[in-house]
């Protein structure tokens, strides 16, 4: 019986192709939009078999995932451990009550990064439906909700000072408000200054509603 000629995979080829194939379909889904990109006109692109993409990925969508998640990952860190309020922050240690300048900082360097890299920021800004882009944000939003509780707790001192609702509604706001700025905005000097006044207006609601709920 004939044996079969097989050659064994290599790491280093198979990083190269599942870059090419993450490459190409950045390039799809920006030119196209997610429901327009075709899982053959990616392999074209990155001169694969649709068997190759396959053994990368299971779907479009686990291909979409992995288109975004540098954007993802950049923002979640940011807003996670070297957010406003990280486990190390004044706000976590009870050490400061308002530190707007950290959050304003955090903020200004999720938007720099992000025009760092437009064209992905596109490709979510126009697949917001979709589950795995919609995930990512419900992510952030969930990260801005867990600042804001903690931010709170600092000003106050309790942690009942806004409940579920409020704490979503202000974590859904912000998180809208930004979006809004990275879709309308081309120039990130423009774009720095409209974070800048969002910040300002969160931060005067805040200091009008906080006090009554002491």
């Amino acid at each position: 019986m004939a044996q079969t000629d097989v050659r064994p995979r290599c790491a280093d080829e198979d990083a190269d192709t599942k870059r090419r194939l993450v490459a190409a379909a950045t390039d799809e889904f920006f030119a196209c939009g997610y429901s327009g990109a075709s899982l053959r006109q990616i392999c074209a692109r990155a001169g694969v078999t649709t068997g190759a993409l396959y053994f990368f990925f299971e779907n479009k969508q686990d291909l979409l995932r992995s288109v975004i998640d540098p954007l993802a990952k950049g923002a979640l860190e940011l807003l996670g451990e070297g957010g406003p309020y990280g486990p190390e922050s004044p706000y976590a240690t009870g050490a400061v009550s308002r530190d707007y300048e950290r959050a304003s900082g955090v903020l200004h360097k999720i938007t720099g990064e992000f025009f760092r890299q437009r064209r992905l920021v596109s490709i979510v800004l126009s697949n917001r439906d979709n589950v795995v882009v919609a995930g990512f944000l419900a992510d952030v939003c969930q990260l801005i909700k867990k600042n804001t509780r903690a931010h709170v707790q600092a000003c106050t001192g309790s942690v009942d000072s806004l409940d579920d609702f409020e704490l979503n509604w202000l974590a859904s706001t912000i998180t809208d408000a930004v979006l809004e700025v990275l879709a309308n905005d081309e120039d990130p000097v423009v774009a720095d200054r409209h974070i800048t006044s969002l910040l300002g207006f969160i931060r005067l609601g805040a200091d009008a509603f906080l006090p009554q709920r002491v």
